[in-house]
């Protein structure tokens, strides 16, 4: 059987049980990594865990994980440190979305927002950062947004806690490259996930009209472009966020 690209690896995936984490889990469990992926339940993570491990034939991990819990986040590092202190790649997707035009989004969401997103994905960064940086070596991904560099009505928050992921993905790159860590994001466009199920079709469609390959991303196109950064083929890039968009802001 010919190897496979990822085989003999380690990868952590938070929010890995649905849309864009379940199929970056997925893609890359075929490519050979041994997945561990993370679920605020503990069912939900356990199932996504078994149907990536029965679709790839690689061995598939859930782990409960709330980004905004600091203990939560603290235990599932530790017990990566403990078990896996081979981690070789991190891709840090789970997030929470929040919209509400400024006059009317309540503070508490915003800072849910915040500690979400930005201090969660932080927190999870530097632990990863802490198990790669005595072996010399690691890949890891951030997911940013489409957000971050186009305003969007009502996204005030989201946008803003996506702009800080971006920021975040190079100063960590700068900082860790001499340790052999590359550190890249992803920004997606609009994807049909469920995130986006509470806008009225017609919005997508014309979102999807607007768009030069003229249809929503997919989370399969998301977790291809993870795959690739997170693999041997982008070798010599870091630093780097890729926009999956469709041509949107091309």
């Amino acid at each position: 059987m010919p190897r496979k690209e990822l085989d003999g690896r380690t990868a952590l995936v938070t929010g890995g049980t649905r849309g864009i984490g379940r199929a970056t889990a997925q893609l890359l469990a075929e490519a050979g990594a041994s997945v561990l992926l993370t679920g605020r339940d503990e069912r939900a993570a356990r199932a996504a865990a078994e149907a990536v491990t029965a679709a790839s034939g690689v061995p598939a991990t859930g782990l409960v994980l709330d980004l905004a819990d600091p203990g939560s986040v603290d235990a599932l590092l530790d017990r990566v440190a403990e078990q896996h202190p081979d981690l070789d790649i991190l891709v840090a997707n789970a997030g929470i979305m929040g919209t509400g035009q400024l006059g009317g989004i309540p503070a508490a969401e915003v800072r849910a927002v915040v500690e979400v997103n930005v201090l969660g994905t932080f927190a999870v960064l530097q632990g990863a950062a802490r198990i790669m940086i005595p072996r010399g070596s690691g890949s890891i991904v951030l997911l940013t947004s489409l957000v971050a560099a186009r305003g969007v009505p009502g996204m005030a928050a989201y946008a803003a806690s996506k702009g800080a992921i971006a920021a975040m993905t190079l100063s960590a790159a700068e900082e860790l490259s001499p340790q052999g860590i590359r550190v890249n994001a992803v920004a997606p466009g609009l994807v049909e996930t469920e995130m986006l199920s509470p806008s009225p079709r017609e919005v997508l469609d014309a979102e999807a009209a607007r768009t030069p390959l003229g249809r929503l991303g997919t989370p399969e196109d998301i977790a291809s472009a993870v795959l690739f950064l997170a693999g041997d083929g982008a070798s010599f890039i870091t630093g780097h966020i890729l926009a999956v968009d469709g041509g949107l802001l091309a």
